[in-house]
């Protein structure tokens, strides 16, 4: 059966290019059927970071924001689950000072060079990962009936899931990983 984390390490290398691309189907290698995402930007056009500035001042800054849906089908036997408890960005060069903007309500925090494990890939170091804030069994502590993450069943369309801001020294454009898919899919391991 497909893990939470099968969606997790999947999304993990697609959000780059998301300022250049409005909207990715992500689907898992192994289980194409079981573990799939849509992340789509605010907006139907080509959204570039927003810049932040102080007077006329550029302050390095930028603000990306996106969506991203569990379009996964619910489990049988767990219908809340397969869930996203994780998305993370690998952006060019060695960047830091990320902060989440939204959402602000406790669930998902923002963490700094994620080291994780891709197959095929092997070792990438994640310039930043939106991570909900669960306990290793995916539950949230203290509420094991209501647990964390994005759940599945979500529709695959502009704006569906969660929504998401994150400020940093994001470039001006980060580069674009259009695959020549019709659908344009991103069809990463796991």
């Amino acid at each position: 059966m497909t893990s939470t984390r099968t969606v997790i390490v999947v999304l993990s290398l697609v959000f780059a290019s998301l300022a250049t691309v409005s909207a990715h189907v992500v689907v898992g290698q192994i289980s194409p059927t079981l573990a799939r995402a849509f992340v789509s930007s605010p907006s139907s056009a080509t959204d570039a970071p927003v810049r932040v500035a102080w007077n006329t001042t550029d302050t390095g800054l930028r603000v990306i924001c996106f969506a991203a849906a569990n379009t996964s089908q619910p489990r049988l036997d767990r219908p809340g689950w397969p869930r996203i408890t994780a998305i993370g960005f690998e952006l060019p060069g060695t960047l830091a000072g990320f902060s989440l903007v939204s959402p602000l309500d406790g669930e998902w925090e923002l963490v700094e060079d994620v080291e994780t494990s891709v197959p095929n890939q092997g070792t990438v170091t994640l310039d930043l990962a939106l991570v909900a804030r669960v306990n290793p069994m995916g539950r949230t502590p203290g509420r094991p009936d209501a647990p964390r993450g994005i759940p599945p069943g979500q529709m695959g369309v502009r704006g569906s899931g969660t929504q998401f801001c994150v400020s940093g020294p994001f470039p001006d454009r980060l580069p674009n990983l259009e695959t020549a898919d019709p659908e344009d899919s991103n069809r990463n391991d796991n």
